[in-house]
């Protein structure tokens, strides 16, 4: 094939791709083509929550981690092997110092609220019973995993401000999944 062919095809494929494509858009935000939120079904609902409410908090607590935290936890021991370390001393060298609740409590109430998100979204609208197992999960292993610390049951040092932070963020996600299913039948 000639350079002149090869340019060519690089030249519509990459048309194609920077055309708005309503299409694409759906099948990256919704489970296939053509479906969009007025057509949601219960089997095909937005990805875009799940983006916002599921993997953005996971985000910011592990940015709470790489800035604020200790670096003997061994997740720093990665960031040197893939010689990212100086990316983290930077962040480290900008930032504030924030209280101490969000530098310990914060990020484990926003995993359980990314968790439970994910879930509830899943599950909410599910006409099973076990759907009730899967709601209320991670309330119960939350403060059961810390509750077994008081106990000595789970490694780790108990904590009733982060009982607290669980319930308040667990608390945030179940608001959260209401607001953003009335939203979608709103739509």
């Amino acid at each position: 094939m000639s350079k002149r062919k090869l340019l060519i095809i690089l030249k519509i494929n990459l048309r194609r791709v920077l055309q708005r494509d309503d299409n694409l858009i759906n099948e990256l935000f919704y489970h296939g083509q053509g479906v969009g939120p007025v057509e949601a079904s219960n089997h095909s609902k937005p990805y875009l929550p799940l983006v916002i409410n599921g993997i953005m908090p996971v985000v910011a607590g592990g940015l709470i981690y790489i800035i604020w935290r200790d670096k003997s936890i061994v997740m720093f021991q990665w960031f040197d092997a893939i010689h990212m370390s100086g990316i983290t001393a930077v962040l480290r060298k900008i930032s504030i110092q924030p209280p101490d609740w969000v530098i310990y409590s914060a990020p484990a109430g926003l995993w359980a609220y990314s968790f439970n998100f994910s879930l509830l979204y899943i599950w909410h609208d599910a006409e099973c019973k076990i759907k009730y197992i899967w709601m209320i999960l991670v309330p119960v292993a939350a403060v059961g995993l810390e509750l077994g610390q008081l106990l000595g049951f789970v490694a780790g040092t108990f904590d009733i401000v982060d009982i607290i932070h669980y319930l308040i963020f667990i608390g945030l996600s179940f608001l959260a999944i209401k607001m953003t299913t009335v939203n979608r039948i709103k739509t």
